[in-house]
């Protein structure tokens, strides 16, 4: 994890693999010892299981206007490790469609790549989520079709993701036995302790150990919760409009807009209200943009 070749250091999550090289080929079996190892380790808060399918399947699109084909393979994982909220994303024989994430990197080679070396027309977020694609498993009884929908765009996990209940009715359908090989996991890391302890060791108290240690390392994200409340606060208009009565203490948001009327426009004061408003907030992300970059990235990249 703290190897000058880990480029995630920010992001809270690990997808942790064995790398692989001709020494290993068809060996990538993470035995339950190493992940009981990876378990017990002081950066660790939970481990997922990426369950992979291990059955034929292909996807297509049902629309001439996006003629697109490819044999495909999915993974499950616990859902708690899925970085898409607020979606449905469980299945049984009888659904509708079969839900499905797919990494947003997938999208932007799309997008970037494959619609320009087609001539197809690229897609937004919301339009790939309005398509109905046909996905079709094989097994001994012959293919079995099901319309299949991307309900979400994941930044943690590069693989295609489906409900394990579909995972599960996939391998039973193709006769596949599972064999329960773990291969890949995902990780929730938290701050090791040993930070901690290694600074009271040097001297530090508890308190010196959490102003010296703790809270330069959390900086970023606080700061980035400081910029959003302080934009929130600065920009407010409805809230202030109820809450002031007095023109002595409006705020500029207020204030501006009660410059507009019917019949007269004040120009002059609206362009230098403003300019009020917008002065502080180039200030504060002149002064902490790297605070700010950092805040945005951590736990929203690729692990």
């Amino acid at each position: 994890m703290n190897s000058p070749n880990n480029k995630d250091s920010i992001a809270d999550f690990l997808v942790i693999n064995k790398t692989l090289d001709n020494n290993n080929l068809g060996n990538t079996k993470l035995d339950q010892e190493l992940i009981n190892e990876i378990a017990k380790q002081s950066f660790t808060e939970s481990v997922g299981v990426l369950n992979p399918s291990r059955f034929k399947a292909s996807i297509q699109s049902i629309s001439n206007q996006f003629p697109f084909y490819t044999d495909i393979s999915f993974e499950s994982v616990p859902s708690s490790f899925i970085d898409v909220k607020n979606i449905p994303f469980t299945w049984d024989p009888n659904a509708e469609y079969v839900p499905v994430i797919v990494p947003n990197m997938f999208l932007d080679i799309y997008n970037f790549q494959f619609s320009i070396s087609q001539n197809l027309p690229q897609l937004t977020p919301s339009i790939v989520k309005m398509i109905v694609f046909k996905l079709t498993v094989y097994g001994k009884n012959g293919p079995i079709n099901f319309n299949a929908k991307i309900v979400g765009l994941s930044d943690r996990i590069s693989s295609m993701l489906v409900p394990a209940e579909f995972i599960q009715w996939g391998n039973n359908y193709a006769e596949i036995k599972s064999d329960n090989e773990v291969s890949r996991l995902v990780v929730f890391k938290s701050m090791p302790f040993e930070l901690e302890e290694a600074a009271m060791v040097d001297g530090c108290t508890r308190l010196g150990a959490f102003l010296r240690v703790v809270l330069p390392l959390s900086l970023p994200g606080l700061i980035t919760v400081a910029i959003f409340s302080f934009l929130l606060s600065w920009t407010d208009y409805t809230y202030a409009l109820i809450m002031i009565g007095s023109d002595a203490n409006k705020t500029v948001p207020v204030g501006l807009a009660s410059m507009v009327g019917s019949f007269d426009l004040r120009w002059g004061e609206i362009m230098a209200g403003s300019t009020l408003i917008a002065l502080p907030l180039f200030g504060a992300f002149a002064l902490l943009s790297q605070y700010f970059i950092q805040g945005l990235g951590a736990g929203a990249v690729k692990g």
